[in-house]
């Protein structure tokens, strides 16, 4: 069994959709206080992807398209620690983001529909009854935790 964060998982892989998570922009109340977001945006910098874009897409589609970005890491932990840091703001999960106590959303907080999470097994062990009673617990589990991988998680 896999639970896989995908637009379209593999094609030897049969299942369910169980949610569909959504991102939002998080810093440090304290890097906030520093770079009072969204009016002042001088010296923020946005925590990059993977490897160094001149102007990533999700950055040119964002509140803040002028911000720079550096430090690229493709670990969302990784990621997060340095938001945590102060290093800059990013874009995180709103179900990592939001149960941060030293992280806040930059305004204007919105969150937005990111991945799908697939619940998924070989096509040969679908129609095992532990399997599907095990998929079932985790659609479950995803469906409990909806408003916070939705992004409506109190804050």
């Amino acid at each position: 069994m896999a639970i896989r964060l995908s637009d379209r998982p593999a094609e030897h892989l049969i299942g369910r959709k169980a949610i569909r998570y959504h991102v939002a922009t998080y810093a440090s109340k304290a890097y906030l206080q520093r770079y009072p977001l969204p009016d002042k945006t001088e010296g923020a910098h946005w925590i990059g992807w993977d490897f160094p874009m001149p102007k990533a897409e999700w950055i040119r589609q964002s509140n803040f398209p002028a911000v720079p970005s550096r430090g690229h890491f493709n670990n969302v932990l990784v990621q997060l620690a340095a938001v945590k840091a102060g290093v800059g703001m990013a874009r995180l999960p709103c179900f990592i983001g939001d149960v941060e106590p030293s992280l806040q959303r930059v305004p204007p907080g919105n969150d937005e529909p990111f991945h799908d999470i697939w619940i998924l097994t070989h096509k040969d062990l679908l129609s095992t009854a532990r399997i599907q009673v095990f998929m079932d617990f985790v659609a479950a589990a995803f469906k409990q935790k909806q408003d916070l991988l939705e992004g409506r998680f109190p804050f």
